[in-house]
């Protein structure tokens, strides 16, 4: 018989494949390439090459990511959209049509 186990409690350190995969993301390649450009989320390095990422700090990357495009969207949304103007000189008609 098994002996029952008690639930395991949520990591406090998450590795790149497992960071990877709670980001949603295709590959932990791709988190690398985030790391590496500085636009992913802060990592602890235990040594040269043992990188890990803390679920507090990753969730508060998420937040602040999250926040940023609601801002965006928002001032988007705010501004009026750009007329259009025709590329080149103005015809003739134009020219004395902006006269009168």
């Amino acid at each position: 018989m098994r002996r029952p186990t008690a639930p395991q409690p949520k990591p406090a350190v998450m590795t790149y494949i497992t960071c990877a995969s709670y980001l949603g993301l295709p590959s932990a390649n791709a988190l690398r390439q985030m790391a590496s450009r500085g636009t992913g989320p802060p990592s602890i390095a235990y040594g040269k090459r043992d990188v890990h990422f803390r679920v507090v700090d990753v969730d508060r990357w998420l937040a602040a990511k999250s926040a940023a495009v609601a801002k965006r969207a928002a001032i988007a949304e705010a501004k009026e959209p750009p007329s259009k103007r025709r590329r080149g000189r103005p015809t003739k008609a134009e020219e004395i049509a902006r006269r009168d």
